[in-house]
């Protein structure tokens, strides 16, 4: 399984393709998101937990994804 701490360190620093399963329709997902706040003028603050919230850079919205639907991440 994906860890918090793994995937926060990534995202802070890159835009990052992540791929997931959605919890509606169960189908696999793509989502590029980021944490760097060059790309929003929100401030979060995120304890380890069982998501992530990350920034969707193209959609320029939060998208919330449970770490153990996530099948892989990789820097775009």
């Amino acid at each position: 399984m994906i860890r918090f701490s793994d995937i926060k360190s990534v995202l802070e620093k890159n835009v990052v393709d992540i791929y997931f399963t959605s919890l509606v329709s169960g189908e696999e997902r793509i989502a590029r998101c980021t944490l760097d706040p060059t790309y929003f003028s929100n401030k979060i603050n995120q304890s380890d937990s069982d998501s992530i919230l990350a920034y969707r850079i193209h959609d320029k919205r939060w998208e919330d994804i449970k770490l153990n639907t996530i099948i892989k991440y990789e820097i775009a």
